[in-house]
């Protein structure tokens, strides 16, 4: 059975920015695909599992460091979102999307 919907989640991480650790957590929202595949009978109808994420956004819920929670200015949000981006954004989508049972 092929799944296909929206799905969002909530992820947390440490980033490092110069000598400043701050612990982050994030929105990621997006579309997800997945097709089983099919893996036994005649082999012109047999086809490998597939699966597919398409972040449409990235947001941040929280940011804290040693001081506490912060409202990161316009710099930080960028340079935080930078380095969020380089996650495999995708892979997680698709991991929580089928914890979810493709809801």
């Amino acid at each position: 059975m092929i799944h296909r919907g929206h799905h969002s989640c909530e992820r947390s991480c440490s980033i490092t920015l110069g000598s400043t650790e701050f612990d982050v957590t994030y929105r990621l929202e997006g579309k997800c695909y997945s097709d089983p595949g099919k893996l036994s009978g005649p082999p012109e109808d047999c086809y490998p599992p597939e699966s597919e994420a398409n972040i449409d956004s990235v947001t941040l819920v929280e940011v804290s460091n040693e001081r506490g929670v912060l409202e990161p200015g316009h710099t930080l949000k960028v340079g935080l979102l930078f380095e969020i981006n380089k996650l495999p954004l995708d892979e997680y989508l698709l991991e929580s999307w089928a914890e979810s049972g493709y809801e």
